[in-house]
């Protein structure tokens, strides 16, 4: 690849992001949960990912909820076993970000104790 195609690929990469931010800009906040799903499957499309969340903290529960997960079998995998919940008492880096603010991103995470240590 020489930089022409990677300047190119590189561009091409930047619209689809724009776009995708406007197209978060535009949901409806009519339903809350809805936007939030809505949400989470544009980023999930655009990043090409397996699994996208949104969590929120459940004061009653001391838990992480997961409000939004993108459709994929990764996460309607992640739904059917409960993993969709993560109380703080738990720990793991889901938790640790919450507590600490600090983003962590990882390319496989599901292979990675700290992330979900059930």
């Amino acid at each position: 690849m020489d930089n022409t195609q990677i300047n190119d690929a590189s561009d091409q990469r930047q619209e689809r992001l724009l776009t995708t931010l406007e197209r978060l800009l535009e949901l409806p906040a009519v339903d809350v949960n809805d936007t939030i799903q809505q949400a989470v499957q544009l980023i999930t499309e655009v990043l090409d990912a397996d699994k996208v969340d949104a969590f929120f903290h459940d004061t009653s529960t001391d838990t992480l909820v997961a409000r939004g997960t993108s459709d994929t079998p990764m996460g309607r995998r992640q739904k059917a076993i409960g993993l969709d919940r993560m109380p703080l008492a738990n720990g793991g880096r889901m938790v640790e970000v919450f507590l600490t603010g600090n983003s962590f991103i990882i390319a496989a995470a599901s292979r990675i104790y700290r992330f979900h240590p059930r």
